[in-house]
């Protein structure tokens, strides 16, 4: 299913193939899948975020409410910020999770700025494939189409479990941390 949806989205990427899927009541399909979205089975879950993602951005449905008016921002200090983001990066509602089905690399910032004291954040992940999670400032350029993003020059340091390696200035050093698993 989850490749199903990730073709499916690819396929309406023009105007054309997008108006005929959205003739065929796909968004009757995606509102069942929607629902899980906070499934603790990791694979459900990703489901459901690609759905939940198609249905408030490709294949919009009458009378659904947008899930971003929905969600509660209340007790969300730091989210990951849809102003200062790549091109192809998928983030949810809530701005706590991000997913990336391009083959491109793609980056994001936080929303809060991080300038003394220390500081962590924590990081679950759905997936256990490549990406490159750490800091950045706000000097720290991200370039997709150039594989170009944190720990890939002297403004950001980054942490790739997949490959288990630290990256900093596009210079990348072994770690010995078990790979990350989903």
């Amino acid at each position: 299913m989850l490749f199903a949806l990730i073709a499916l989205e690819k396929f309406s990427q023009t105007s054309e193939n997008k108006l005929t899927v959205s003739e065929s009541s796909i968004s009757d399909r995606l509102a069942v899948l929607e629902s899980w979205a906070d499934h603790p089975d990791h694979l459900k879950r990703q489901v459901g975020f690609c759905s939940q993602w198609s249905l408030d951005n490709l294949f919009l449905k009458e009378g659904r409410q947008f899930t971003y008016e929905k969600v509660s921002l209340t007790n969300i200090n730091a989210m990951l910020n849809s102003n200062d983001v790549s091109e192809y990066l998928k983030i949810s509602p809530t701005g706590l999770e991000a997913r990336c089905d391009a083959s491109s690399f793609e980056s994001v910032r936080c929303t809060f700025c991080v300038d003394s004291g220390v500081w962590y954040y924590e990081v679950t992940v759905i997936t256990s494939g490549v990406m490159q999670i750490g800091w950045a400032t706000k000097d720290s350029k991200f370039l997709n189409h150039e594989g170009y993003g944190i720990g890939d020059d002297e403004y950001s340091c980054a942490y790739d479990g997949c490959r288990q390696l630290i990256w900093y200035n596009a210079r990348s050093k072994p770690h010995s941390h078990p790979c990350w698993k989903e």
